[in-house]
């Protein structure tokens, strides 16, 4: 998800050898109404079986056929049968949601389709089948703004009427990427129905999987033998939330471990890369397994700020802080009235210095306006070059590009995370800097949300295992690979690296992958020859380039060559994007 200026002339090179496909509708397709609708106000109203306002279904279902009632009313249709079945791969899941609805009666009008999944699952594609009619979705250019807001969230397809008398028959079918939590791949589906008349995941860690657990099912696990297992949800434990949750843990042993993963799409062989953390602990001391750090805090303590946010991220700071190693050391700077830090120079762990540590922060008020990113930027300068240095940024970090780019040229061995809030930050800009140098951005939703956020990532980076990865892949083989660069290993979260080849990769191929581990080189070899093969994986790269691609903007990249490339990609690869949206249309027969 990183793009650099490489990134930008690959792009650019890449105009001449992709045709924008044909825009208008093929003359064998019949487009229906397809809307982005915000729900309830552009909706029309939804009554239950006895014509009561379904204000609670409305809000909690994921999806509901509609049907048209008398005076613009719509009633949602109770499915008959549920299907639901999920295939991962490394971090990176396929499901396939079928819903059957039984016969219509004569005289039904017309259908609504209402889909309002989670945003972290992509619905790419719908089939709806009644009789001989069959409607299917594609992916098209989009004619109007992207929706903002709950709008993103749901989905409207208008539908015309179907025949009587026979049974109608949905199938959704949707990607996402897995979480990794304490050391597990973690999955949860929404509860598309009451009850599924059937439910399966099959699952591809790359590795071998040491355990299957979950917190609303039963299961029941059927190994193949190899890295893979079959898992069967059983009958619903007592009082777990509606739904499923599945995790799985890989065994990788006292190392880090690969998984490879390969998918063929229009002649392109695609590779996605998974770098698993290790799953033991190599001694007793917690500290062998980690990079020595430096963490840096930069708070924004402006008057704009609230005092009981700040408190709450004053905590959070220094639960962090009381979890660093001996080795580690920490620093502290408010931005707000002029500059206020703790020590002049980043202080080793102890007694003193955590006591230290509590005092400046119980003394934060909200005061002045002094901006956090141009303190980080004269801090960032006074720094002394490091090979691992985390600074954390945390606050309302406003518009200041300028900035940015200045701190994305001297990155000195500084990973920059920030935790913002989402509605006044310039994220475009914040992602490709955390990116560039190897941190992340995290997003509250509003100030009040701050703290929680803060925890989210200092958990997650609290334990590096494998910095400064390097991947070289067969020169021969031209892989355009993202992201880059490749992003530093915790042990809360795999790396993951997509790329597209130019070539086949035959017997012998391989990827090196280098790093450096606490107190040595680290090296190792992937034979791309060893993948298994995947569904997803080529959506995942092109994921990875259409991220890039918004990221690139920062460097000048044109905003017309980004465009007709993120659009040809997203197009070709079957993605909704700020370009592509979804359409429904009638094949003919």
């Amino acid at each position: 998800m990183r793009a650099e200026t490489e990134t930008s002339r690959r792009s650019e090179r890449a105009v001449g050898r992709w045709r924008r496909p044909a825009l208008g509708a093929p003359a064998c397709a019949l487009v229906l109404a397809l809307g982005w609708l915000a729900w309830p106000a552009a909706a029309p109203a939804v009554t239950d079986a006895a014509g009561r306002p379904a204000e609670q279904a409305r809000a909690a279902a994921p999806f509901q056929l509609l049907r048209a009632e008398a005076g613009g009313t719509y009633r949602p249709l109770e499915p008959i049968a549920t299907e639901l079945h999920i295939t991962a791969n490394g971090p990176i899941a396929r499901s396939r949601l079928r819903q059957t609805f039984a016969e219509l009666p004569a005289g039904t009008g017309d259908l609504l389709l209402r889909l309002a999944a989670p945003a972290h699952l992509e619905v790419d594609s719908i089939t709806v089948r009644s009789g001989e009619q069959l409607i299917k979705t594609r992916v098209a250019l989009r004619r109007l703004p992207p929706p903002a807001g709950d709008a993103a969230r749901v989905q409207s397809f208008g539908l015309p009427a179907l025949a009587p008398g026979q049974k109608v028959s949905i199938e959704i079918g949707y990607g996402e990427e897995l979480r990794f939590l304490d050391g597990a791949f973690v999955l949860e589906a929404p509860a598309w129905a009451a009850h599924y008349d059937h439910l399966a995941a099959s699952i591809d860690a790359g590795l071998p999987i040491a355990e299957v657990t979950s917190r609303s099912h039963e299961v029941k696990v059927i190994a193949d033998g190899t890295s893979a297992v079959y898992v069967v949800p059983q009958r619903p434990r007592p009082g777990a939330a509606t739904g499923l949750h599945l995790a799985w843990r890989a065994d990788t042993g006292r190392s880090a471990r690969f998984g490879v993963f390969t998918e063929t799409k229009d002649g392109f062989d695609h590779v996605l890369l998974t770098v698993m953390p290790p799953s033991e602990p190599r001694g007793t001391a917690e500290d062998a397994l980690r990079h020595a750090r430096q963490l840096l805090f930069i708070l924004d303590a402006r008057a704009g700020m609230d005092g009981k946010t700040l408190r709450q991220i004053g905590a959070q700071v220094l639960a962090a802080l009381g979890r660093l190693g001996t080795s580690d050391s920490f620093n502290l700077v408010a931005a707000g009235q002029g500059t206020r830090q703790l020590f002049e120079y980043a202080s080793a762990v102890n007694g003193d210095t955590l006591s230290a540590a509590r005092t400046f922060l119980a003394g934060l008020a909200p005061d002045g306006e002094t901006a956090p990113l141009r303190v980080l930027a004269r801090v960032a300068r006074e720094l002394a070059p490091s090979s691992f240095r985390q600074i954390v940024v945390v606050g309302d970090l406003g518009e200041d590009e300028e900035t940015l780019a200045e701190l994305r040229a001297a990155q000195g061995g500084n990973r920059l995370f920030f935790v913002a809030v989402g509605a006044a930050s310039p994220l475009p800009a914040l992602a490709r800097t955390a990116r560039l140098t190897r941190g992340q951005l995290g997003l509250a939703a509003e100030a009040p949300d701050l703290p929680r956020t803060l925890e989210q990532m200092l958990r997650r980076i609290e334990r590096p295992i494998l910095v400064d990865i390097l991947a070289r892949w067969p020169e021969d083989l031209a892989a355009d690979a993202f992201p880059h660069p490749v992003p530093d290993l915790y042990a809360d979260a795999p790396v993951a690296v997509a790329a597209r080849l130019q070539g086949s990769a035959g017997p012998g191929a391989m990827v090196e992958i280098t790093g450096s581990m606490p107190g040595r080189f680290w090296r190792g070899l992937v034979g791309l020859d060893q993948g298994r093969a995947a569904r997803g994986i080529a959506k995942r790269w092109a994921h990875e380039r259409l991220d890039a691609l918004t990221l690139a903007e920062a460097e000048g990249f044109s905003a017309e060559v980004r465009e007709q490339v993120s659009s040809d990609t997203a197009l070709r690869y079957g993605l909704i994007s700020d370009y592509t949206s979804l359409v429904s249309e009638t094949p003919s027969r």
